[in-house]
Order: C-alpha cells, then structure tokens, then sequence
C-alpha cells in the first residue's frame, strides 16, 4: 500500500518531506469541439488526461461560470472565470475531483492532508464524498471556520502550532502502510485540474484570451493553466496567451525569485500575516514549475500590496461578488494604471476568482 501511495510524491533526500511528482503530459485537446452531452466540470476534459483512466467521481463542478466585470478602477471589462462558484467555494475542487477518483480507484480508504486552508476544506467534502476517512493536519493558527468547516464533513483535524513545514513534518510523520498522503498540492493529479481551467476558458470565449492573470500560493493553478493552454494550442487553437501569476507582498517567494531572477530556493523569502491568508505560503511546492510556466507564456509574476488588494475585495463585493481576499489578488494587479496601459492591447483579459467568502454560512474574510 506503502508503494502505491507514494508513486505520484519524489523524495529529496532520506528523511525528506516529498515534493510533486513530474505531471503526466497532456495531449492536444481543442476545447471548442466538445461532443454534445459532454460532462461539465474537469472530467468534461478527461481526453487531455490519457495517464487519468479511473472511474470519475463529481459533486457538479461547473467548468464555464463566467461573466464580465466592469468596476471604476478598470478602465475596460474583463472577463472573470468564477471558480469561486464550486462544490466547495473554490479552484481545488477542479484538483480534489480528479486526485480522490484516483485514491478511491487505487482502492485507499484512509488518507492524510497537510494542505492550509481551500485545499484542506475542498479534498474533505470529496473524502467524504469518496467514503475515504480522511485525518487534516492543519496550523493551529488557523482561522477556526476554516478548522469547522474541514471537521464538518465527518475529518479528524489535527493541530500543529507552527506553519507550513512544521505541519507537513507531523502529517508525513503518521504515514503508515495503511495511510497515504493525499495532499492536493503533492500530486500531479491537482495541476490537471488546473489545466482544466484553461480548457474552460478557452471553450467559453471560443478562443485563446490575450491575458489570464491567477493567483499564486503553491504554484499549481498557474502551473496546470500554462499546461492547458499548450494541449489547446497543440490542437491549433492560437497562440499562448500572456500568464501572470499574483501573490501578496506580504509572501512572495515566487515573485521574489522572478525580479531577482533567481531560483526559487535561492531566493529570500519571509512571510507576515496578511489580507491574502490562502496564499501566504513560504515554501510553495509548485513554486519552481510556477516560475517556468509564466516564462514559457511571455508573462511574468508580480506581488500586490495589502492596502491595493483591500480596495479590490471591497469593490468586488459592492458588485455583488463576495470572493476570499486571495481571490482578488488579480483584479488587485488590474487596477494599477501601469498595468493598465501596458495590457490594452493585448485582447481579452481573463482573471480568475479562485475563492468564496462565505462557506456554508461560515464568514471566511469576516468583516467585509
């Protein structure tokens, strides 16, 4: 059981907390060809996916929630992809769909999760969904409706006092042969639930965008877009669009490698509580395939200040959009006049809204 459950996780060194498996590659899919009667939500794609052959499990992901936004800072619409809208209020859902069809599959009954925050909610309400039996290891800092909406579902929650690597240290600790890690951000499986969002997208606008701007905690949303966009391109949908990824200033390890060009473990990095809490992640494990996917598109990834983000989050809810705070990190970066001018002509602009503010009655960003 021990060998099943770790042969999507690489280990670096004895004794070392594993890291993300090389991702399974995608084959060219044209998301504007879907057949009539085509699943929605990130098994509509599952062609892209030939190493995901199990039987699929969904709680009704949609996979093209979009609108427009006009707000008075933009200057211009964009278009929004509202993955805030999923099972369980965020993008993981696209990720936990895909992974707990593979656990079940694979015959797993118990599982571990050392993921903060959306992650942690999303991969428990597909546990339980699953029939998996499903311990959380979780900061103790963090916010308690998070800590009740993971035990909602039936989860054990563990609390570790320190952050992120003192808790995946005590979740990989419990591993045993019958208990296998199943931590979204670790398998490859969460980065083809991302690529989905670009098929997503792409079948909505019947296009490639100009732009698509995400945010960045581990890396694995920007990663599994970049991913996406290439199978479509592959398929001869268009050029690539341009990829920026958006963090908080107040942890910014990946955009702190990309202006001082450095890799990502040579690169300073601290973090301080922040308006952005699903994202303040020092050590993001897709943090390096992140970097090399915004290059590979032409963009770039960039870090916004609290007071800027906190405008974005208060405009969004007075148009009627109650995200997380992380959720607005790239309608954030769209409001700088810079930023503005410098994308104007670059086609449709898409952002993503990755998170909701409310979860099951539970106020995720209180206050707002």
């Amino acid at each position: 059981m021990v060998e099943r459950a770790t042969l999507l996780l690489s280990r670096r060194g004895r004794g070392a907390i594993p890291q993300l498996a090389p991702i399974p590659p995608l084959v060219p899919l044209d998301p504007r060809c879907m057949a009539p009667g085509t699943p929605i939500g990130p098994w509509r794609y599952a062609d892209a996916f030939p190493a995901l052959d199990v039987p699929p499990m969904s709680l009704g992901e949609d996979s093209t929630a979009f609108e427009s936004l006009t707000m008075p800072s933009l200057p211009r619409r964009i278009r929004l992809l509202r993955d805030d809208l999923q099972p369980s209020g965020s993008w993981k859902d696209r990720g936990s769909a895909l992974l707990v069809s593979a656990l079940r599959a694979a015959g797993h009954t118990r599982i571990l999760d050392d993921s903060p925050a959306n992650a942690a909610f999303s991969l428990a309400l597909y546990a339980q969904e699953a029939g998996l039996a499903l311990t959380s290891f979780l900061s103790a800092s963090t916010r308690d409706a998070v800590k009740t909406l993971v035990r909602s579902t039936g989860a054990r929650v563990i609390e570790v006092p320190g952050a992120g690597r003192e808790v995946a240290a005590a979740a990989f600790r419990a591993m045993r042969d019958d208990v296998v890690m199943a931590a979204p951000a670790r398998h490859p499986h969460h980065v083809l639930g991302a690529a989905s969002a670009a098929f997503s997208i792409v079948e909505t606008l019947g296009a490639m965008p100009g732009v698509v701007v995400a945010p960045v905690g581990q890396g694995s949303l920007l990663t599994g877009l970049q991913r996406g966009f290439l199978s479509a391109a592959a398929a001869g949908v268009g050029p690539l669009p341009i990829l920026i990824g958006v963090q908080s200033n107040r942890c910014c390890p990946v955009a702190s490698a990309w202006a001082e060009q450095r890799a990502l473990r040579d690169a300073p990095s601290s973090c301080r509580d922040g308006l952005a809490e699903a994202v303040l992640i020092e050590r993001p494990v897709c943090g390096e395939q992140a970097l090399a996917a915004a290059r590979a598109c032409g963009g770039a990834i960039v870090a916004v200040d609290d007071m800027v983000l906190d405008r974005a989050v208060r405009e969004l809810w007075l148009a009627g959009l109650a995200v997380e705070p992380a959720a607005a990190l790239g309608v954030a970066f769209l409001m700088d006049h810079k930023v503005q001018s410098t994308l104007a002509q670059q086609g449709e602009i898409v952002a993503l809204i990755t998170g909701h503010g409310m979860r099951q009655g539970l106020p995720i960003c209180p206050g707002l």
